[in-house]
């Protein structure tokens, strides 16, 4: 896996390291309803629309582990001639001299799947790469099917999570609040009591052998998955601080205008 940055930004491991040192890579784990992606999607154009935020595309990433692909431009920020690739990098810097643990966060956002069988070797790369840019840790979104739910955890909280450590996570007051993923009586393997979570387990297991990893799961349904990706963005702001800049907001992107088509005419009802 390599880096490509964009004009003054360079490419390769040591434009990365430079870039991001020190930072909280937030990736989604492709996985059940597209949840990761949605919220990725989400949490970036909120943070390009905000006029006091550092918050730039600076490059892309390249792997011949991942289907490539071109598409239109995403967020409200970009010209209507811009492209959106397969694995792009978005940089936010924050000023926050309070708080330099969450000074800079990356945003990879995966537009396309992995290429059959190799999934486990794309998130090794994935992993082998965050540790040489020198990141912090990694943070994996992803979405479950809530249909397949255990009897025991129907009840339980929409979001969970789970981690490498505990040391070495950026909230943790705010982890506290969220319940952890439990094993099932049969086996000791946390990502047994959940269906659909895509990535998120394959870049967990990676980031064990090479830096903190922390995977915030949701419960969900197929459909019109806007107000999960809203709940779970709301989440990751809050573990990352984002809260803390001034006016920040959810702004859905203008790609979602007709993600689910146009609503049913009123007259049908009347």
């Amino acid at each position: 896996m390599e880096f490509f940055g964009r004009e003054q930004y360079g490419r390769g491991e040591a434009a990365a390291r430079k870039l991001f040192e020190g930072t909280v890579v937030l990736t989604p784990g492709v996985s059940f309803a597209n949840l990761g992606q949605l919220t990725i999607d989400l949490l970036i154009n909120s943070l390009l629309a905000h006029k006091d935020v550092d918050m730039k595309l600076v490059g892309h990433l390249f792997t011949k582990r991942v289907l490539p692909m071109a598409g239109s431009s995403a967020f409200a920020t970009q010209s209507p001639s811009d492209l959106c690739l397969n694995l792009e990098v978005y940089l936010l810097s924050l000023p926050t001299a309070d708080h330099p643990e969450v000074q800079k966060i990356v945003f990879v956002q995966q537009r396309t799947s992995v290429i059959p069988g190799q999934v486990q070797t794309f998130c090794d790369e994935f992993a082998a790469w965050a540790k040489s840019c020198h990141a912090s840790q990694v943070v994996v979104l992803s979405g479950v099917d809530s249909m397949l739910r255990h009897d025991p955890n129907m009840q339980m909280h929409r979001i969970e999570r789970t981690s490498t450590s505990t040391d070495a996570m950026t909230n943790n007051d705010f982890l506290k609040q969220i319940p952890s993923l439990k094993c099932d009586e049969t086996t000791d393997d946390v990502w047994s009591s959940v269906r659909g979570a895509g990535l998120a387990p394959f870049v967990m297991q990676s980031c064990k052998e090479s830096l903190p990893g922390l995977a915030f799961v949701m419960y969900c349904a197929e459909g019109n998955n806007v107000p999960d990706a809203v709940y779970m963005a709301s989440c990751v702001a809050q573990y990352l601080y984002l809260q803390r800049i001034a006016a920040f907001k959810l702004v859905l992107p203008p790609s979602w205008s007709q993600l689910f088509g146009r609503d049913p005419t009123a007259a049908l009802y009347s």
